[in-house]
């Protein structure tokens, strides 16, 4: 009987997360499965992280489950915060499932009785980085202890310390040569970096969820931080892996597989679904566009709604007009892609003198059927990529375009090219200097050549010269000169003409930026 008694009380004495291991996986509903699976990232249309991510040596549900329950502890808890809490809100699990024990000596608290909100906040773009060419996404948690100086910032970004060039940057980044990961910052000197040195406006939005929700996204950040993957531009980037912790915590119950390059994106399916108003948001104005009256001097303000919408729209381009090349003149017209919205048309220039621009089409009329005249396939371009001295910097730029040759009409032809220099850029005017590589594939050349371009800029009005030197080693490569004239009488409309001194090549056109 003794004997009896005393197994009996050993059995009752183990420490419960044993048995529920045994007990409470088979309660376990399918939707809390779902729910479970997706926080894992281990649901439909989620790829699985590194196995540090995981609890097991398998990336599967079960396994992943009933080691959560046996490897329950206090240190377990602190390290798998938002699996435990989320089992913690599980009414129909018994075990000891806290983990506010974790954060009883951090000033970051969301358990605390001032609690946690979760924010979105996006970057504007910038080409100083092939990293921040579609602008950047970042979450946002505010424990309220007043000014938004003391929240903290989660992003994901990539560590690019070796790379020794643009060029090396954007081939790396394409391939997943950079390492990514997590992190966490306190507000402050993100305000300073974005807003001060790299000139890049800051716009909040609230996440209208469940505390719980903020709590949860909050834990499942601290939890990805501990892993590392690759970078990868087109799939593994700032913008795909906040969705996917957006989605992995059910703020979007959707794992619809989208073009996930833009975070704009995610700005956009957020306030489709309510979870954000983009009329309600907080902005933090770029160094050059705060105003310095009194009244707006403050780092904070609201946003109108003529403010906030050109972050959500994504401008495209479409024109009509007339060109001369060969001889004749055709009418055509043209259209163009777009990521964001952008201070000015013109050039398609961001802030600090830097361009980004994407399939870019003209179609013209020849002999009563459409044909393509050129296809701007992508051009970069950053007039202050680094600076020197005071309005001086090194500049850079890459090119690729199909075009019609101006004296064989049924003709196109690749060309793109390469440079590395210098400009001198003051608020209204720039000039640069590149020496550039120009390659083409179907006239199988590669030669040096140099690139000088002024511009002018003085609102309405746009005027700027180019100029590209001959080859002197290769005879296919002559000298081009354009000269470059707009007017915006409207904020989305610019009438743009062009003229080509070497081919005796002329265009205007009407555009209209949407």
């Amino acid at each position: 009987m003794k004997i009896i008694l005393i197994v009996v009380f050993c059995f009752l004495s183990l420490p419960s997360t044993l048995l529920a291991a045994k007990l409470n996986l088979d309660t376990i509903t399918e939707s809390q499965a779902q729910e479970i699976a997706s926080l894992l990232y281990l649901g439909p249309n989620q790829d699985s992280k590194p196995n540090s991510f995981y609890l097991s040596e398998t990336a599967v549900l079960d396994i992943e489950l009933q080691a959560l329950f046996e490897q329950n502890s206090t240190d377990s808890r602190c390290k798998f915060p938002a699996r435990y809490y989320w089992l913690s809100l599980q009414e129909n699990l018994t075990g000891n499932f806290s983990v506010e024990h974790c954060f009883n000596n951090t000033i970051a608290n969301p358990f605390a009785e001032s609690g946690v909100a979760a924010t979105v906040i996006f970057a504007d773009a910038s080409n100083r980085s092939p990293m921040s060419y579609f602008g950047h996404i970042l979450l946002g948690f505010s424990f309220n202890r007043g000014a938004p100086y003391f929240d903290h910032v989660v992003t994901f970004t990539a560590d690019t310390g070796d790379s020794k060039s643009p060029i090396d940057t954007i081939t790396k980044g394409v391939n997943g040569g950079f390492e990514g990961r997590f992190s966490e910052q306190v507000f402050h000197p993100i305000i300073e970096q974005y807003t001060n040195i790299e000139n890049r406006s800051l716009t909040i939005f609230d996440l209208n969820i469940e505390h719980e929700k903020s709590i949860l996204l909050y834990l499942h950040t601290k939890e990805l931080q501990k892993t590392t993957y690759p970078y990868k531009f087109f799939s593994y980037n700032c913008s795909s892996e906040i969705l996917r912790a957006i989605q992995a915590v059910k703020i979007l119950e959707d794992n619809q597989e989208h073009l996930r390059i833009y975070p704009i994106d995610i700005l956009n399916r957020l306030d489709k679904k309510g979870i954000t108003n983009k009329n309600n948001a907080t902005t933090m104005l770029a160094l050059s566009k705060k105003d310095p009256t009194p009244e707006n001097k403050k780092l904070f303000r609201s946003v109108i709604t003529s403010n906030t919408q050109p972050i959500f729209t994504t401008p495209r381009k479409i024109s009509t007009g007339v060109q001369k090349f060969g001889g004749k003149y055709y009418s055509g017209i043209g259209f163009k892609l777009g990521y964001k919205g952008i201070d000015s048309p013109f050039s398609t220039t961001l802030n600090d003198r830097n361009t980004f621009n994407f399939l870019d089409i003209e179609a013209v009329d020849i002999n009563g059927s459409p044909k393509i005249k050129k296809i701007n396939i992508i051009e970069l371009e950053s007039l202050n990529a680094k600076y020197i001295s005071e309005n001086t910097s090194i500049a850079w730029s890459y090119k690729t375009v199909i075009d019609r040759h101006s004296n064989q009409e049924n003709e196109l032809s690749d060309s793109s090219s390469i440079g590395v220099g210098i400009a001198h850029t003051t608020p209204r005017i720039t000039i640069s200097y590149l020496p550039e590589v120009a390659i083409s594939i179907r006239e199988n050349f590669a030669t040096p050549r140099i690139k000088a371009e002024a511009f002018l800029y003085s609102q309405p009005f746009f005027f700027g010269i180019k100029h590209k030197t001959r080859s002197f080693i290769n005879s296919k490569l002559t000298k081009q000169t354009e000269i470059v004239a707009a007017i915006q009488p409207l904020s989305n409309v610019q009438i743009t003409a062009r003229h080509e001194l070497d081919s005796d090549s002329n265009s205007i056109h009407l555009e209209y930026f949407f």
